[in-house]
């Protein structure tokens, strides 16, 4: 490798995130490498590590590091100690956008930043700048936009041909969902009001139908993509159902938007942990459920309780807060097959897990 080249080792769940990673750092004329889920990411962190996995930059997705039972917060630590010369990049490919105390967080535990999933289209504003600020870090010049174009775009043709993944589909017709996101909050977006159903008022909330119509008239789009796509929003957090119990139906159904909350955004993510697990906390205790213990779990109605008493949220909040911490690694479902759920469902923190 010559001295002007550099290296990315890509740590990304298989498929869609990892090959546009790949193909937006190739393009920027940085080898890459990734490394596979079963390969230890914690040797690459080790004191006496071989080193025979050798970059500049290492972009490790969140859930990459739980999967070897590994938090940010310990890894960031570890790697800087043992390769203070490799630069760390978190990414939460899970979501198409990250609040800012959840930048700060990754920031305060060694990483350069965090970062959502990375877009198919090169016209992504958000794209641009993380793709801008990570080679400026890496000592590289300005942004080669047309070789960016030009890859991203053979990659949304690839996966739209492989699987018709919605997202790569709308890419290959230039349509990025990040920028429909915005669009869909904003000013000219989804139109929001007060609406009752039986006894309940649910403030700034929108219909199924609605989104579905203005995402077939402003996005150009047909009815099944508008499904599809509604659907993907909701699975990635940036619209939900108003109780959460349905998925993205055209219909007369109440949803809201996700996105930034002032209120939310106010708390911290290390003094809310560190508060949920000291005196006064949620309690963590051993719990059985049909005849199976758990160990060192919490109840996730009682995890509810406790962050809107404390931070004076509605319950709605409150599940919110929880999500950020699943999304983070931070706590999990015990048997990783739940969101966070106000409701009676256990919950562990991250390297509580017995042997």
């Amino acid at each position: 490798m010559s001295a002007s080249k550099k290296k990315a080792l890509i740590v990304q769940p298989p498929g869609r995130q990892e090959a546009v990673w790949r193909a937006a750092l190739q393009s920027q004329g940085l080898e890459t490498a990734s490394i596979a889920r079963g390969e230890s990411l914690a040797e690459l962190a080790a004191p006496r590590s071989s080193r025979s996995r050798t970059g500049d930059v290492l972009i490790v997705d969140l859930e990459e590091l739980a999967a070897e039972g590994l938090g940010l917060p310990e890894y960031g630590r570890a790697l800087h100690a043992a390769r203070p010369d490799l630069l760390l990049v978190a990414t939460l490919g899970a979501r198409l956008e990250v609040s800012e105390p959840e930048r700060r967080w990754a920031r305060s535990h060694g990483a350069l930043d965090l970062l959502p999933a990375m877009s198919m289209t090169h016209a992504a504003s958000q794209t641009i700048a993380h793709l801008r600020a990570l080679l400026a870090s890496l000592g590289r010049g300005e942004l080669d936009v047309q070789a960016l174009q030009r890859d991203l775009l053979r990659v949304a043709n690839e996966a739209a041909d492989a699987d018709g993944d919605i997202v790569a589909r709308l890419a290959r017709r230039g349509v990025d969902v990040g920028d429909v996101t915005h669009r869909l909050r904003g000013p000219e977006g989804v139109p929001l009001a007060k609406r009752r159903y039986r006894l309940k008022w649910y403030p700034r909330c929108f219909l199924g139908s609605d989104a579905v119509r203005w995402l077939e008239s402003n996005c150009r789009l047909a009815h099944e993509e508008a499904l599809d796509l509604g659907q993907f929003l909701l699975e990635r957090g940036e619209i939900h159902h108003v109780v959460k119990e349905q998925s993205f139906i055209d219909g007369p159904f109440y949803y809201r938007l996700g996105g930034a909350n002032p209120k939310l955004d106010a708390i911290e993510i290390d003094p809310l942990v560190a508060r949920m697990r000291g005196a006064g906390g949620i309690q963590v205790r051993d719990r059985t459920h049909r005849g199976r213990r758990y160990t060192a779990c919490f109840v996730g109605r009682a995890a509810v309780d406790w962050m809107a008493k404390t931070y004076g949220l509605g319950r709605e909040d409150a599940v919110t807060l929880g999500e950020r911490l699943v999304d983070l690694c931070i706590i999990h479902h015990v048997l990783h097959e739940h969101a966070f759920v106000d409701g009676h469902y256990f919950y562990r923190f991250l390297g509580d897990e017995t042997p």
